[in-house]
């Protein structure tokens, strides 16, 4: 079965943030910088990323959406919402169709950056590229994100077949919302057999 990523040659490791010291966001952000970099710097590490709950798990944050250029009565976009670090889908080797991934480009501050699944693409714009739109939280804030890049789809789920009809987007860990995410996998892409590291 296609799960949408390569699971070859991958190691994983869950790591929880929901203690005291990680309240604010400064503290996780130094965290995961650190982990990435130095789990980077290993023999035969060809990749690393992190995403917030971490795939396949049954579990995943969601968030509500209106398109740009949607009237007010449009229905919302639904859709599983995963906070990565930068390089995601090339370390999971999952399919970018249009634009780019995440990076390091993308930090707290600057202009909100999204990588929407090609099913959202299609449900929010059909017949139009994504690329460069813009998609608004739906809450107080409103928060914009320009769409940067497609992905193919991901069973994020599993098999569950219901599951697998989700819409997901992926935020970078660096602007995503105070206390989010709480828990966090790393994918560690390695050379060789993932036992041996």
């Amino acid at each position: 079965t296609d799960l949408g990523f390569r699971r070859d040659s991958i190691l994983t490791a869950r790591v929880d943030l929901t203690a005291e010291r990680y309240r604010e966001n400064d503290p996780v952000w130094a965290l995961l910088r650190r982990t990435t970099d130095e789990i980077a710097a290993l023999p035969g590490v060809r990749g690393v990323a992190l995403e917030g709950p971490g795939l396949p798990t049954g579990g995943w944050y969601q968030a509500h959406f209106t398109p740009d250029g949607a009237p007010s009565d449009a229905e919302q976009v639904v859709a599983r919402r995963h906070h990565v670090t930068p390089g995601y889908l090339g370390t999971l080797g999952i399919r970018l169709l249009a634009g780019r991934d995440l990076s390091t480009d993308d930090v707290p501050g600057g202009p909100r950056a999204i990588v929407v699944s090609e099913r959202l693409a299609k449900q929010a714009w059909p017949g139009e590229s994504a690329i460069g739109k813009q998609l608004r939280s739906i809450g107080p804030t409103q928060t914009p994100w320009t769409v940067v890049g497609v992905a193919g789809e991901v069973s994020h789920s599993g098999l569950d077949p219901e599951a697998s009809q989700i819409a997901d987007v992926y935020i970078s860990v660096y602007q995503s919302p105070p206390r989010s995410p709480a828990l966090v996998t790393a994918f560690v892409r390695t050379s060789a057999d993932a036992a041996t590291l």
